[in-house]
């Protein structure tokens, strides 16, 4: 009986709650409600309104959009929760203009307040209270303005939504497109929200056989929202003089997805796949080595490459190389200035994105000017959302000046020495 009594206190506690933060929720949205009312209308328009057109506007009053499910998708509810909170972070600090005399408003307004306000007025009769005719005069300036600024928010809306599709989607496990528009919506407990599918899409796998051992790759392509999937096709370079006919489909390796991850430790996934996504549109392909390279770009810089080759008939992706691993030009030239080599640069942890970001070498001016000579310089300057990129917290710049001043001496001796083989040989 005790613990009925304590399950009933607790219930009942819950519901009061509820309820305060829903009258808590109540005044803070039609205070925003009043705010704009007034801003865009006029001084004192709000308060034409009677209380039971209050209370209607607050009834069909629009909540962000909602994230659901695609039919024949299969999606956690936490994944539906992280789609929610990039959305509310988006939509937060992005904004669109609706009137040159008028401040700018956030996507999040934008999608609330300005459409609650629309969606009531335009459905106001004149004869429906004492000041409707003129709430609806003075509404006529914000009109004016209203399909343009609907046109806008949602071509916002779609930009937010790819990316973010893009940031959620592995290409070795799943991709998602994410779409919603106005005329999908729903009416929940007082308030209207819109619908923003979420479908996700499995990608082809087939098997490659790379160094006598069969290995899954899968069929790569970019989440193009309104668009759907868009598999991409390219044609390899030329080549000496032979000439690809046709554009052939990528398949990617999960080796690859795990170099790339593995190698730009520093940066977050979300961006690490935005990005991803973003080098494969117009690629400058280019050979090393005999094999593929697909450079991988950040901020309009080059710091890696996805190293391919082609095989059944398709461009195979193997793996990740960044910018200073052996493979690359930029490696090939590093070694030509200084000598170092694939043990060297593994050795040094240069490697990786990580000590470009956070060691001291971006105050070392000679050790930042060897990677420069390289084509590495764009390493130092990429535009990272991180109070403490570039900072210099990681000590590495005296090791390195050693450590390159060691290979100069050894350099060094090797021609004394083959300087006197030739004495010798005289």
């Amino acid at each position: 009986m005790g613990g009925k009594k304590k399950n009933r206190k607790k219930s009942k506690s819950s519901q009061q709650n509820l309820k305060v933060m829903a009258a808590r929720y109540r005044k803070e949205f039609l205070g925003q409600i009043k705010y704009f009312f007034n801003l865009w209308l006029g001084e004192n328009t709000f308060s034409m309104l009677p209380s039971n057109e209050v209370k209607t506007l607050y009834n069909m009053h629009f909540t962000p959009p909602r994230f659901i499910p695609a039919e024949g998708s299969v999606i956690s509810k936490k994944f539906i929760r992280e789609l929610q909170e990039l959305l509310g972070m988006w939509i937060d600090n992005n904004s669109i203009e609706i009137s040159e005399n008028l401040p700018k408003i956030t996507i999040y307004q934008f999608l609330t307040y300005y459409i609650t306000i629309n969606y009531y007025l335009h459905g106001l009769k004149e004869e429906r209270f004492a000041n409707a005719n003129e709430v609806k005069e003075r509404y006529k300036k914000l009109d004016v303005t209203y399909d343009a600024t609907m046109k806008r928010g949602f071509q916002w809306l779609d930009d937010i939504l790819m990316i973010l599709g893009m940031m959620q989607s592995d290409p070795n496990k799943c991709y998602y497109l994410l779409t919603g528009n106005f005329k999908d919506i729903r009416v929940k407990k007082r308030s209207v929200y819109l619908v923003i599918w979420v479908k996700a899409i499995k990608p082809l796998a087939m098997d490659f056989v790379v160094k006598g051992d069969k290995r899954p790759a899968y069929k790569f392509g970019i989440p193009l929202q309104r668009a759907g999937m868009y598999w991409k096709l390219f044609k390899p370079p030329e080549k000496e003089s032979f000439r690809w006919k046709k554009k052939l489909e990528i398949y990617i390796q999960s080796h690859a997805i795990n170099r790339l991850y593995e190698r730009l430790e520093s940066i977050d996934p979300l961006l690490i796949r935005f990005n991803l996504y973003i080098s494969f549109f117009k690629p400058n392909m280019i050979y090393e080595n005999n094999y593929l390279l697909i450079p991988y770009v950040m901020d309009n810089v080059t710091i890696g490459y996805f190293m391919a080759g082609i095989t059944k008939g398709k461009i195979l992706i193997r793996t990740f190389l960044f910018i200073t691993n052996e493979g690359t030009p930029e490696a090939r030239r590093l070694k030509e200035n200084t000598g170092l080599n694939k043990l060297d640069v593994k050795y040094l942890n240069i490697d990786k994105i990580r000590v470009f970001i956070e060691s001291d070498i971006v105050k070392d001016e000679r050790l930042k000017n060897i990677f420069i000579e390289a084509g590495c310089g764009g390493l130092f300057d990429l535009n990272l959302d991180d109070p403490d990129a570039y900072n210099g917290a990681l000590k590495l710049a005296e090791e390195m000046s050693k450590y390159l001043e060691t290979e100069d001496e050894k350099e060094n001796d090797s021609d004394n020495e083959i300087s006197m083989a030739e004495v010798r040989a005289v």
